[in-house]
């Protein structure tokens, strides 16, 4: 697990990569609200954004895309996407009718696809009597879906085909991605994708995940920048959603008072 700031909880599955896609944080939509999706577990309506990174250059972006933005899926299409004049790569907003709004990343150098979304719920939406519930709930969509339901499938796949994922779980947002090459982004995508339509929330994955929910706590104790924000949080309002704990300890015993 890497040591994170303490506004989020990294949970690795692959090998951190340096870069994912070559790509940098992108400008957003020119319309920044979006519609909103069901989280298992979480049980509460949230906006998501999803970014994809693709590997044709300049000139084939829009032609190799322009077929799929006629789908009946596809609500919207902006292109004219604000960059610098020394950004090269290219840019398109998709809205689709389900709500989910994407950009997608054309960059002629990159040595990988890659691809992110997030969730903007996280621990602050923690029920009272189950903190760190969000947290959890991002480690058990790793471990298998109904269209994959091989508990290692995912990570498999991506070291088999040079790539990398990771996942956070913030006060707000809950984060997952990955990156892959380019040849083998389509495949990489289906089974990310699951994680969102079908996941299996196996009982016999969810004592293991408890245990590196709390590891994860047990790390950060002697983790001075963790300690100064455990310390603001709890000189908080109580009846703020910023006075919750997000990594809790024996998040364990929480699940089975709730059970």
């Amino acid at each position: 697990m890497l040591v994170s700031p303490p506004s989020q909880h990294e949970h690795h599955v692959n090998n951190a990569s340096a870069r994912v896609g070559g790509t940098s944080s992108p400008e957003p939509l020119p319309s920044t609200d979006c519609s909103s999706i069901n989280v298992p577990l979480v049980l509460q309506t949230t906006e998501q954004r999803q970014i994809l990174d693709t590997g044709p250059g300049e000139g084939e972006f829009r032609s190799k895309t322009y077929s799929n933005m006629n789908s009946l899926a596809v609500k919207r299409v902006v292109d004219d996407i604000v960059k610098s004049p020394e950004d090269k790569r290219e840019y398109r907003g998709v809205e689709l009718v389900n709500g989910i709004k994407a950009l997608l990343i054309s960059d002629p150098t990159t040595d990988k696809s890659s691809a992110a979304l997030d969730v903007y719920i996280g621990s602050l939406s923690d029920p009272d009597n189950i903190p760190g519930l969000a947290h959890f709930c991002e480690h058990m969509l790793f471990l298998g879906t109904k269209k994959y339901p091989k508990e290692n499938e995912y990570s498999q796949f991506l070291s088999e085909h040079a790539g990398s994922s990771n996942a956070f779980t913030s006060g707000e947002h809950t984060n997952y991605y990955f990156d892959v090459s380019h040849e083998h982004l389509e495949g990489a995508l289906d089974r990310f994708s699951q994680f969102f339509l079908g996941p299996l929330f196996d009982e016999s994955c969810k004592d293991r995940e408890v245990n590196a929910v709390d590891s994860e706590h047990e790390k950060n104790l002697m983790n001075d920048a963790w300690r100064l924000f455990q310390l603001e949080k709890a000189t908080g309002d109580p009846q703020h959603p910023f006075h919750k704990f997000g990594t809790v300890p024996n998040l364990s015993s929480s699940l089975q008072q709730k059970s």
